[in-house]
């Protein structure tokens, strides 16, 4: 067992993608984040890698269109998707939206690729992380949930929100207790995404 967390040595905002720019560096492995809008996507990435504000939320939920590369340690990539979900914009800019996220997860291509989806803890899986989540399971695909905001919830409502997500997704699907605010789950993190480099 791992007891000390990754050292982030650098971390490094590379450039912003939008839809058929796949001229990203293949050869690196990618961490991509996946969430709802307001699901605390942008405070997770910032603080497993233990920055402040390298992930930024758009100050307007929804509005954001392009899926941004950072590089760390010059090892692997970070990839912050657009938040999706976002009720208060038009339905074509939320088709188009998705369609910009299901191109990166299904179309493009990496050395390696471990797709991470931020689920609030109290709202669980929606409709719109199962229309991500089970064509990437039932393809293969490398996969993990972090349960953000768990420390909102008490022990009964965190277990049986766990368990149905369990019954949804299956039982092989790593789901980890995650809070953005106080830091749980980023040793656990690190060490099912990256034990070879975890220090």
């Amino acid at each position: 067992m791992y007891t000390q967390l990754m050292i982030i040595h650098s971390a490094q905002f590379l450039r912003g993608y939008v839809h058929g720019q796949d001229t990203w560096d293949v050869s690196f492995p990618q961490i991509a984040f996946y969430g709802r809008s307001n699901s605390g996507k942008s405070s997770t990435i910032n603080k497993i890698l233990g920055r402040k504000s390298l992930a930024k939320s758009s100050g307007t939920p929804g509005k954001t269109k392009e899926i941004n590369f950072f590089a760390i340690n010059d090892e692997f990539t970070i990839v912050d998707l657009p938040g999706y979900g976002y009720a208060r914009v038009s339905k074509g800019e939320r088709e188009t939206l998705e369609k910009l996220i299901r191109w990166y997860a299904f179309e493009t291509q990496a050395f390696a690729r471990m797709n991470v989806f931020i689920l609030d803890a109290k709202v669980g899986l929606t409709d719109i992380d199962k229309d991500f989540l089970l064509p990437m399971i039932a393809e293969g695909k490398s996969v993990m949930i972090l349960m953000n905001k768990i420390d909102k919830l008490n022990q009964k409502d965190r277990n049986k929100n766990m368990k149905k997500i369990r019954e949804d997704l299956g039982e092989e699907i790593t789901i980890l207790p995650f809070s953005a605010r106080t830091g749980r789950g980023v040793k656990e993190f690190w060490d099912h995404v990256a034990p070879e480099t975890a220090e």
